[in-house]
Formats: structure tokens, sequence, C-alpha cells
């Protein structure tokens, strides 16, 4: 995948693990979103392209749909290289509030290959996510409108369920996540367990992501059921299986990038304004930086 990271750090959502900003900033700050170096950004694409990577991800070290002209410039930049997939992560509360996202992005976006839209959860249960995301506020955002009106502009919509102790914590509970996507028409579900770095600039959110992590019983029985109840369509090379479950497709995987049993690096990463990196956790991974003298 060919990861592209949009805004800054600025963020709308108060994840207390938030692997962001356990790991290394990347010259990525709080505030205005950088400026794209242009020429290091197709130099990027075009290294993706080299390595024949179907899938170009638009995320962020914050919330990428606080600056939506800047996931336009992106698209607008992609398009001569058509990726088959064009992914954006984000929590999706700005959409659904259509601010400051609005119908003319969506349907400029969608014009532009974007052909994925992930919103990153919890649960299905909408108090859940608003005390993982949105504490500070009374209500959730409804995600099976959001859901539908994604589908209304022409998106797949996939799930990014992040497993966490007290929520989605074992087999039985992602079998009632996968049925409440099932019945929303969500086209993938990826699950991913609350994930803590080897070294963290934050250890406030390293215990809470501690606090919060999965036993290896816990992964054990959510895998048992997967196996149990689902069929294996595909094996990732990083070692994700990708499965139908009752006609539900489900990814279970994890979103940092170094995996033990591969040699290969799993992903090619673009930082504005011109960093190019293979991994999330590990500030010395850098194929690429923009000189500071460019930058002036």
């Amino acid at each position: 995948t060919f990861c592209i990271v949009a805004g800054s750090l600025a963020c709308n959502a108060r994840c207390a693990w938030c692997v962001a900003g356990m790991t290394p900033k990347n010259a990525i700050e709080v505030g205005k979103a950088p400026p794209i170096d242009k020429d290091s950004f197709l130099r990027a694409c075009r290294l993706a392209e080299l390595n024949h990577l179907d899938t170009a991800r638009i995320t962020s070290k914050g919330e990428p749909t606080i600056f939506p002209e800047q996931i336009s410039e992106y698209l607008q930049l992609l398009e001569s290289f058509r990726f088959p997939f064009i992914e954006m992560q984000t929590n999706g509360i700005l959409i659904a509030r259509r601010k400051p996202v609005t119908d003319r992005h969506l349907q400029e976006w969608r014009r532009l290959g974007l052909t994925h839209i992930c919103i990153s959860v919890v649960s299905s249960d909408a108090e859940r996510n608003r005390l993982n995301y949105t504490p500070r506020e009374a209500e959730y955002i409804d995600l099976p409108r959001l859901i539908n009106d994604l589908h209304g502009f022409g998106f797949n919509v996939r799930l990014t369920l992040i497993m966490q102790r007290g929520d989605v914590d074992s087999g039985e509970k992602l079998r009632d996540f996968l049925a409440f996507a099932r019945k929303n028409n969500v086209e993938q579900v990826t699950a991913l367990p609350v994930n803590k770095p080897s070294t963290s600039r934050d250890d406030s959110l390293y215990q809470a992501a501690v606090r919060s992590a999965l036993s290896d019983e816990q992964l054990a029985d959510i895998h048992a059921f997967a196996n149990r109840e689902g069929t294996v369509l595909s094996t990732l090379p990083w070692g994700a299986k990708i499965y139908d479950v009752h006609g539900q497709n489900l990814c279970l995987s994890s979103c940092l990038t170094v995996s033990p049993d591969v040699n290969e690096s799993r992903q090619l990463i673009f930082l504005p304004p011109g960093r190019i990196t293979t991994d999330w956790q590990y500030a010395g991974a850098i194929l690429y930086d923009l000189p500071k003298v460019a930058m002036t």
C-alpha cells in the first residue's frame, strides 16, 4: 500500500491510545497542513508504481478531513498514475456533519478516483464510539446513515474496527459487529487490535494502549472464530488474512508496519512536504527527504 499523509497533527477525536501520537512526528506538527512538494510526491508515486502497489491510501497523523482541499490536491496529483484503488482513512465525523467537508468535496473526490472511505470505529454501538472518539460531545454520529450516504455518492465503505478490551474483544463480539456491517451493506471490514509500538514518544498514550490491548487468549478466540466460521480467501504478505464470514468480507490485520515473519516492506509512506519512508515506527526508515534548503 502507498500511504499518503494529509493534514497535520490536528485531530477532532480524542483516542486514548492514538497511534499517531506514539509514533515519530516525521516533521508533521499541529496547525496548518504542510504544503506538498510536488516533485517529491511524484517521485513517491513513481516508486509506488515501480513496486506494483495497486492501492493508494490517504491517511493522516491527525484527521485528514480537517483539510479537505489538500485531499483534493492529492487526488489531482494521483490521477495520472491510475491506481486501481484509492482509499481514505478517517473517523468520518466531519463527513457526517458536512463541515468542513461538503457534498462538493465528496462529488469531486469520487470524480478524481477515490474508491473507498474507511471509517475507524471501536464498536457498532454509538455510545461506545462516542466515549472513545468524542467524549466531550453529547452524541456520536449516526453511523448507519453515514454509510448509506457514502454509498449514495458512489463510494465503497470499509469499517476499520479497532479491537480493544471491553469492546470487541472476543469472537462472539466480532460476530455481532460483522452482523451490523452486513445489515448496513458495508463492503469490507478490517479488524485490528490496539497496537503498542516498540517505542513511544508519549508514555501516557503508550500506557493507555497497554490497558486497552487484548490478551493472547482474547486474540486466539477471535482468530479461532474467524477460522471456524469464515473461509480464508487470501493471505497477505505480512500475515493478515482475508475471510468471507457468512458473506461479509473481513481482514484480520495490524496497523503498524513491521511483521516479524516478513523481510519485505509492506508499505511506502509519503509525508509532506517531501519525506518518503517505509515505516511508521522508526524515524530512520527514510528513502528520501526534501532538503531543508528547498523548504525555505
